[in-house]
């Protein structure tokens, strides 16, 4: 069995945003090293839910396959969150130049 496809058997197990699994338990049932990001583990997770076509959301806890429209709707509003806050520490730091070299 290849990684993604064992990855597809964890997530398979992990369904409903309250029986997460972390990235960083996936890849040390893969052998990888654990490390503070768990890296591998989440590109993993990414790579397999695009091969599959397996609707995955993340929270804190970690990964699980999406069930309801409720919780499509949940980890989506929360991308968008992260997207806008990224997009405002962008537009702070073009003010933040703008004051400093202008």
């Amino acid at each position: 069995m290849d990684e993604l496809e064992f990855v597809r058997k964890q997530l398979e197990c992990h369904q409903g945003r309250n029986n997460s699994i972390s990235a960083g338990d996936i890849a040390e049932m893969l052998g990888y090293p654990v490390e503070g990001s768990h890296v591998k583990g989440r590109e993993l997770v990414k790579r397999c839910s695009k091969k599959y076509r397996i609707p995955v959301g993340g929270n804190a806890s970690g990964y699980y396959i999406i069930t309801t429209e409720d919780e499509l709707n949940e980890y989506k509003a929360n991308l968008r969150s992260r997207a806008n806050k990224t997009l405002e520490r962008g537009d702070l730091m073009t003010k933040f130049f703008e004051e400093r070299y202008k």
